[in-house]
């Protein structure tokens, strides 16, 4: 368990009081040596009187797309600004966005990077099929976003938002059609028997306005904000990995082995990812 002591005081807001207190059982290297701190004097803390642009200017930052309390939100940020761009335009040209939700197969006992693995394996299977798929109805263009969640019942849950621009002239019924073939094509790219995805574990709707548009886009990259709770014993299922974060924190144990498996299991990976043209 981490002591209050360790905790940095004062001007620290708490994003960067996460990061200070994560640098002692992080698995990534830049984070724990280098985040938040002056080149020219390794262990002095960003955290100073110094002028802000100077402090901008000076400082590393190990850019984690996954697991910076500090770094996460500004990268995934600038995906989410991106994202919701793309949206407004598809919405500007007439066009509506479909969003879906796809999973694999897992067990509470399966490591996150082996079921990352299979989903990651799944996806690649999924996209050779789907292109002639999407030219066939006029799709031109989509966003992939991985998201993770663990409960004590279920265990990891590793999971695709997917976002699919629906062509202006695409009819009602054509585009559920689309959507059923759609996931169907996912469920048959599970490869093996004994890995088959229920085809009732897969979700899609059809988001008919610009504004249903950006609360379900705000929605799905919200989690990535990183935002303190409080701690508690009570474990409820679908932790978001910030959540166990705070719990490793105020815990230590168990929390801290599955925040360092998610790290782990995360490093290289890219979490969102377009498919298409603009």
């Amino acid at each position: 368990m981490i002591s209050k002591g360790n905790l940095p005081t004062g001007r620290l807001g708490p994003r960067q009081q996460a990061r200070e207190a994560l640098r002692a059982f992080t698995s990534n290297r830049q984070l724990r040596n280098h985040c938040g701190r002056v080149p020219h004097s390794g262990l002095r803390p960003l955290y100073s009187n110094a002028k802000a642009e100077y402090i901008k200017r000076k400082t590393f930052t190990c850019k984690s797309a996954h697991s910076c309390p500090c770094c996460t939100p500004r990268v995934l940020g600038v995906k989410r600004d991106a994202v919701m761009t793309w949206g407004n335009r598809v919405y500007g040209r007439g066009g509506t966005v479909a969003a879906l939700v796809l999973t694999v197969p897992h067990t509470r006992y399966d490591l996150l990077s082996a079921t990352l693995k299979r989903l990651t394996e799944t996806n690649a299977r999924f996209r050779r099929k789907a292109k002639k798929l999407e030219l066939k109805y006029g799709v031109k263009s989509s966003w992939k976003v991985v998201e993770e969640t663990w409960g004590r019942k279920g265990g990891w849950h590793p999971h695709i938002n997917m976002f699919v621009e629906l062509p202006r002239d695409m009819s009602a019924p054509a585009s559920r059609e689309f959507l059923e073939e759609f996931v169907t094509l996912w469920t048959e790219s599970s490869g093996a028997t004994d890995h088959a995805i229920s085809r009732n574990a897969q979700t899609f709707r059809i988001l008919p306005s610009k504004e249903s548009w950006m609360v379900a886009c705000k929605y799905v990259f919200k989690h990535a904000m990183y935002s303190p709770q409080k701690p508690t014993i009570e474990i409820d299922e679908h932790l978001k990995p910030w959540t166990i974060l705070d719990q490793a924190i105020a815990f230590g144990g168990m929390w801290i082995a599955l925040w360092r498996e998610y790290e782990e299991a995360l490093q290289g990976t890219h979490r969102v990812t377009m498919y298409g043209g603009r």
